[in-house]
């Protein structure tokens, strides 16, 4: 009965907004005293207090004052707690209730069912794990139950049992405002599936998971509501803009002509169209005379409702009268959170010889070529804003393996493989400095590699301060290293350096080098788009650095 007068009582206070939680020590001299209890806190739901309760306990718990009580009184100004630190102990004897026993692995008892904790640390470890068992599968109300104090000397030996509370599961799910999201597509993003057992842990990082999203902002935090059937989510969400059409505009001279060159670049990204979270990206680049690149990818990551998703990507690259090379791969992904997730690729290639082939120095050995590759990757990506993040981190790595076959020798098929690294932190240093590092690794391995199968990079993307698809690779590994300062929400001005180490094993000769290039841009923010421009110098092949050769990118990203 008891429970349920609870419950109602909270159910009321869930139209109340979100409360503040403030501690008052009874005695200001307990320097060890977490900083945790100097801070004004937030709690979305009144109903929350329980379980903020046992948090506070644990971390007292854990600084040896086992004793200690928390006096609470609530207002309309939110929640003011009396803390009541009580004697300090060094160690504590524990018999825990029988049936809690299971739940804890690394706690071993004596023959009485007795367990010596020789830190308050150690005891306030296994206390969180036990009630993270129960607050993280359906008792979001279990309590400690403490009797039977006894004092010998600096130890303490106690009784330790639990109060369940009701089981609870998540109900519903609500959405306020005006986003044009789904509510299960929500559910998929956030990892829920109603009727099952609420979790604190899954409760602590939906305002986490939500602000992931590009396409979707928070109004305000998350709240939640304690009903009969369960837990009813309140969502506040408003659509962004988060589709783009991004134009860009290069400078590049040609090292042979002298004559300054234009390259292009155009990008149209549809995030959120169809209401479930999929994305369409067109490219197309023209980065040299008579060379075309265009790029497709289609992703829709909630298939049937479900946390498998599909990822589709086509290529077409056209090198003047050299070679033309067409690339498809079809991927099934798995998402394990919003921020990782797993997928497993089928890949096809197919390179074909131009007549203009053996005309072309920098592609010395073309062959037409058929390959058919297998592989798995793994991804991450937890940042605060995709425009102009502050702090976040993106993992990706994949490795493939599969067979080729040369077409002037059809009878003939060769084993290939390739991996890549990506990894990509923005660290917050200081106010509005941000540093950003990023990491790129890219290797192919085959028999024989020919030109047209060689990696190609250098430019605005990959290494700056060299004109596009400057060189050629079998392996390569890219560090850029950004200073950023903030000027707003969306525009920042940095300085960067890039470094890369590669070498290319096709053909008959033997290249490496390091090429390194360094300069500043800007990254310039309005209500229509963010405009970029980049300057950038580059050095190769230990030639002094000529101020002639240096490199000017344009950028537009255009949001609708």
């Amino acid at each position: 009965m008891k429970y349920v007068i609870l419950l109602i009582i909270w159910a009321c206070a869930e139209l109340l907004s979100a409360q503040k939680l403030q501690f008052h020590l009874k005695d200001s001299d307990f320097d060890d005293v977490p900083k945790y209890f100097r801070k004004t806190h937030s709690l979305s739901s009144p109903s929350l207090w329980p379980m903020e309760r046992q948090k506070a306990l644990l971390l007292l718990a854990e600084a040896g004052y086992y004793t200690a009580q928390l006096k609470e009184t609530f207002s309309a100004d939110g929640w003011q707690v009396e803390v009541l630190t009580g004697e300090k102990f060094e160690g504590i004897t524990v018999q825990f209730e029988p049936s809690l026993i299971p739940l804890l692995p690394m706690v071993r008892a004596d023959k009485d069912g007795l367990v010596t904790f020789k830190s308050p640390q150690a005891y306030a470890a296994a206390l969180q794990g036990l009630i993270a068992e129960f607050h993280n599968y359906g008792y979001p109300f279990a309590a400690f139950r403490f009797d039977n104090f006894e004092v010998n000397g600096d130890r303490l030996l106690l009784h330790v049992g639990m109060d369940k509370g009701p089981y609870t599961i998540w109900h519903d799910v609500q959405i306020k405002g005006d986003s044009s999201i789904k509510s299960k597509t929500v559910l998929r993003i956030l990892g829920l599936f109603l009727g099952t057992p609420f979790s604190i842990q899954k409760l602590d990082e939906l305002d986490i998971k939500m602000k992931q999203q590009t396409f979707i902002e928070m109004i305000k935090p998350s709240e939640i509501a304690f009903e009969k059937e369960g837990v009813v989510l309140y969502l506040y969400l408003k659509s962004t803009k988060s589709s783009s059409f991004n134009g860009a505009l290069g400078l590049q001279p040609d090292p042979i002509s002298q004559r300054i060159g234009l390259t292009g670049d155009l990008q149209l990204r549809l995030l959120n169209s169809l209401r479930r979270a999929e994305q369409l990206d067109v490219n197309w680049r023209s980065i040299k005379p008579a060379t075309q690149w265009l790029n497709l990818r289609f992703s829709y990551p909630y298939l049937f409702n479900t946390l498998l998703g599909t990822d589709f990507r086509f290529n077409l690259y056209k090198r003047d009268s050299t070679f033309l090379e067409v690339r498809s791969q079809l991927g099934l992904q798995y998402s394990f959170t919003t921020h990782w997730l797993v997928k497993a690729m089928y890949s096809f290639s197919s390179n074909n010889r131009l007549y203009a082939a053996t005309s072309n120095s920098q592609f010395p050995s073309v062959a037409s070529l058929r390959n058919s590759m297998y592989g798995l990757g793994l991804a991450y990506r937890k940042i605060d804003y995709l425009p102009n993040p502050r702090k976040g981190l993106i993992i990706n790595v994949e490795g493939l393996i599969g067979q080729r076959r040369v077409l002037s020798d059809s009878n003939t098929t060769n084993l290939t493989a390739k991996g890549s690294v990506y990894l990509e932190h923005f660290i917050p240093l200081y106010r509005r400095f941000v540093v950003r590092y990023l990491l790129a690794f890219d290797t192919y391995y085959a028999p024989i590699v020919y030109s047209n199968e060689c990696l190609r990079f250098g430019g605005l993307t990959s290494q700056r301060g060299f004109n596009e698809e400057n060189f050629l690779s079998t392996t390569k590994s890219t560090s850029q290293l950004e200073i950023r300062y903030l000027l707003d929400r969306n525009s920042a001005v940095f300085l960067f350096y890039d470094q890369t180490f590669y070498e290319n094993l096709s053909g008959n000769n033997y290249l490496n080098d390091k090429p390194l290039g360094f300069g500043f841009g800007a990254n310039i923010g309005s209500k229509a788009g963010i405009f970029s421009i980049v300057y950038g110098l580059g050095v190769e092949q230990n030639n002094p650095l000529d101020l002639r050769s240096g490199k000017i990118h344009f950028g537009y990203i255009a949001y609708f």
